[in-house]
């Protein structure tokens, strides 16, 4: 006999100075849920993947080393499709690239913000928010997660993501930056 889990937040913060406050706070504000906060992009991948029904929002930092949260907002879009993903960022300027990515509108970091986060997580799961990436960003998006959950060896899963970038860009003239940066990562040419 399994036991369901109860309704869940997940919180991706590579900041012990702003996880320990953000899951206290989001704990204390909905004690009927379970709060999973974990420090790396690629922890939480794996916990969307095991939360799998009991999700119900993903509070994601945007600045993470070595994962990004962009990268990391893709890979929770083609898993779990219709979670609302809540950014935390200190960089507005990102936010043009999260919501194509289906985000909701990201929350700017700043001293105060813990305190007004519950207000903010518990209306993110209620709001109609954005959709969902549709056509060929979300086909691109759902490929690219499943290559990466597949096991295949990284030489593999490197080939194939780049693949798929170049398949997204020839369909738009101007696609997003991340894509264009994601190419130049694949491709040795920039690693930042």
């Amino acid at each position: 006999m399994t036991t369901e889990q109860p309704p869940t937040i997940l919180i991706i913060e590579d900041e012990d100075a702003v996880g320990i406050p953000l899951k206290r706070s989001a704990a204390a504000a909905f004690p009927d849920f379970q709060v999973v906060w974990v420090t790396r992009g690629v922890d939480g991948i794996a916990q969307v993947r095991a939360l799998e029904t009991a999700l119900r929002l993903v509070v994601l930092d945007i600045q993470m080393p070595s994962y990004d949260g962009r990268l990391a907002a893709a890979q929770i879009r083609a898993l779990a499709p219709h979670v609302p993903i809540l950014p935390f960022t200190g960089f507005v300027e990102k936010s043009a690239a999260l919501r194509e990515l289906g985000c909701l509108e990201p929350v700017i970091k700043s001293p105060k913000i813990i305190a007004e986060m519950p207000e903010r997580m518990r209306a993110a799961m209620t709001a109609e928010g954005v959709p969902p990436p549709a056509g060929v960003l979300a086909e691109t998006l759902q490929q690219i997660g499943e290559v990466l959950a597949a096991g295949h060896p990284l030489e593999v899963q490197v080939v194939r993501a780049r693949q798929l970038l170049d398949q997204y860009r020839r369909r738009f003239p101007q696609p997003a930056r991340e894509v264009v940066r994601a190419q130049r990562v694949l491709a040795g040419e920039d690693r930042a």
